[in-house]
């Protein structure tokens, strides 16, 4: 399964370097932009009583302004 995904990973690499952009400034925008979001106070509260279960839930009424939206245009090779 390992080798697979890995193969996957090298796929989207050669494929995104194909499209014209460097795949490593992709991922920092990409990571950026995951970063960016808040979980969801009462899950947050849950996770650090009861540990860590069930899938991470974002802040429904994080403000907009607070989200970074990648900018895959400063990408390009």
């Amino acid at each position: 399964v390992v080798d697979a995904i890995q193969d996957i990973q090298v796929f989207c690499i050669n494929e995104t370097e194909l499209m014209g952009f460097d795949n490593i400034k992709c991922n920092k925008e990409v990571f950026s932009e995951i970063n960016s979001r808040e979980q969801d106070p009462i899950q947050k509260e849950q996770w650090e009583k009861f540990g860590t279960f069930g899938k991470w839930e974002k802040n429904k009424r994080q403000e907009s302004w607070t989200l970074y939206k990648a900018n895959y245009e400063s990408c390009k090779l």
